[in-house]
């Protein structure tokens, strides 16, 4: 319902631009965040992700690529498998049905999709809560490691409970698929104020979790719930850099560094034309965009720095940087260990 929010979404040439920008900081793990645009998951979504692969594994190679999106179908899973993804993230939200339909109203998020990429009608079969719950599931079939989370403050009355779902679900899906499942991410998004006030609806929320005073005590809970090595933490700049590196330090395993979530944000716009040629559709006529709404244009508040920034930081603290694949590496030793000693 906010109309007041700038939409953008980039083109090919930004996504190969900004590609290139974030190369030099040699990040083990690419997040590409496409939301709820059902056309274009029907007709660009298989082709970009091949595209980002063919790019990174250039000028990255072994750079790891998840999509953050609507839930998918197992098929279509499947095909962004062999195209060159390795994870899909799909964050909950909220456990709690009557929760999630009070916030998420409209779009594939509150009812889902049909399989000719439209938007299902109320009724006619899983609403958005469901379908999401179980998108994790068919991404893991289709060989893809997966995330979960919830918003964390969302749940006023009890967090605890929505803290307890993610624990449940994850244990479930780690019982069920064994080591064919890779280690579960496990996201730590709080609910922030957004860059529009006027229609911020956490300002009439009243909520149990303070994440500046919480959200290490949270990150430790998820970790000790779920068998050694089987989760990774993920505390991003949504909280402050002392809580955030906090959190890293007791249980965290990625995190976001200088990461943007505003489309387009890591490039510089010279000229008018630098803008027409980055954005493929927006909110507003593309040529009107600024480059302060270009970089403002995010929907949540995050604690955002520079990488050298950050790397200091994280040397300063005593955080040891490490490509993502040596985790995945040092898992299948232990795996294959375990095997011999199981013989």
């Amino acid at each position: 319902s906010n109309k007041e929010m700038l939409r953008l979404k980039i083109s090919e040439k930004s996504i190969d631009q900004q590609l290139e920008y974030v190369s030099q900081f040699k990040f083990s793990h690419i997040e590409m965040v496409a939301g709820d645009d059902l056309s274009f998951i029907k007709n660009e979504l298989a082709a970009t992700v091949q595209f980002v692969r063919q790019k990174i594994s250039k000028i990255m190679p072994g750079t790891r690529f998840s999509i953050c999106l609507t839930p998918l179908f197992e098929d279509t899973y499947r095909e962004l498998k062999a195209k060159g993804l390795d994870a899909a993230m799909t964050w909950q939200e909220t456990y709690n049905p009557e929760l999630y339909k009070k916030y998420i109203t409209s779009g594939p998020k509150a009812h889902g999709m049909t399989r000719d990429y439209k938007v299902a009608k109320v009724g006619s079969g899983d609403e958005g809560c469901l379908v999401r719950m179980k998108s994790n599931e068919l991404a893991a079939r289709a060989g893809l490691q997966i995330g979960l989370g919830v918003m964390l403050g969302l749940d006023e009355e009890h967090p605890e409970a929505d803290m307890m779902a993610v624990i449940s679900h994850g244990t479930r899906l780690i019982e069920h698929y064994g080591e064919a499942l890779e280690p579960i991410v496990i996201g730590l998004p709080t609910w922030n104020p957004i860059t529009t006030p006027n229609t911020d609806n956490s300002r009439f929320h009243r909520r149990h979790i303070e994440p500046e005073r919480d959200l290490e005590l949270i990150a430790a809970i998820y970790l000790l719930s779920f068998p050694d090595r089987r989760a990774w933490l993920f505390p991003t700049c949504r909280v402050s850099k002392p809580t955030q590196i906090a959190a890293i330090k007791t249980a965290g395993c990625l995190t976001s560094g200088m990461a943007s979530c505003a489309p387009g944000a890591y490039l510089d716009y010279p000229t008018k034309a630098d803008i027409v040629s980055s954005f493929s559709k927006s909110s507003v006529p593309i040529d009107t965009l600024t480059k302060e709404q270009i970089l403002n244009g995010e929907q949540f508040t995050h604690h955002f720095d520079s990488q050298e920034n950050y790397e200091k930081l994280f040397h300063d603290s005593k955080i040891e940087i490490v490509q993502e694949r040596k985790f995945l590496a040092t898992l299948e030793t232990l795996r294959t260990k375990r095997r011999k000693t199981a013989a």
